[in-house]
């Protein structure tokens, strides 16, 4: 410490704190999501999309899951302001960070979280698999871009100040409703690539003979299901 109260050169400080995304940023990261965000599920092989093993959701299962999680932050966005203050009140102080968001999410899911009435129905495998993939996610990448259109009335200190609930979080600024959003998709794509041991990013299908031996080695170890076998048992 220097005689004026200022820390000497080569003592440590502290890192400021992540700053939340400007409605800008927040609009760009959507946009992108609904192009490089969903190939990882595009590029995917049809009998993997669909496949449930362990009694885990198949990758389908994720993306039905993300889009009818979506749809009601959109359907909230469109709802007066007056009434949102009056169901959920306001705040006053700056919405959290994205990491700050993302550690009261994982203790949420550590403490017993689930997925409740944002479970994707039980199913089995469409006849169409390969046509009811591109449409399943073409219908993801719709409830994407609505999102993005609703966004775009709210004024950037609105976001920090109206209120939305969610079912493990508590009260969220729209603001951090939307990181949060974004989050959950990162989430989803990384435990599905990390639970099938291919890249997150869908790169695995750029190289077939790696990707191959990738599915081909894990099914080795795991039995087959028959179609009628493939019912969500959990998520």
């Amino acid at each position: 410490m220097t005689p004026h109260g200022r820390p000497c050169g080569n003592a440590p400080t502290a890192e400021a704190p992540q700053a939340a995304p400007t409605k800008k940023s927040i609009l760009a990261m959507l946009a992108n999501l609904r192009g490089d965000g969903l190939e990882f599920w595009r590029r995917m092989e049809a009998e993997q999309f669909w496949s449930r093993r362990d009694c885990k959701w198949s990758p389908a299962d994720n993306v039905h899951h993300l889009m009818i999680s979506t749809a009601p932050v959109t359907r909230a966005l469109r709802i007066p302001r007056l009434m949102l203050r009056a169901c959920f009140g306001v705040k006053r102080t700056p919405s959290r960070s994205g990491e700050a968001l993302r550690s009261a999410y994982r203790d949420g899911l550590a403490a017993g979280a689930t997925a409740g009435r944002y479970a994707p129905p039980r199913g089995v495998v469409p006849v169409e698999a390969v046509a009811c993939q591109r449409r399943l996610v073409l219908q993801c990448e719709g409830a994407v871009l609505s999102l993005e259109n609703a966004i775009e009335p709210w004024r950037e200190e609105d976001l920090c100040r109206y209120r939305l609930p969610h079912p493990v979080l508590g009260l969220l600024t729209v603001r951090e409703m939307l990181m949060f959003t974004l989050f959950h998709f990162d989430h989803h794509r990384e435990n599905v690539a990390r639970r099938l041991g291919v890249p997150p990013d869908g790169s695995c299908r750029k190289d077939s003979d790696q990707c191959a031996e990738v599915i081909s080695k894990r099914n080795a170890n795991q039995p087959m299901q028959r179609p009628r076998d493939r019912i969500q048992r959990s998520g």
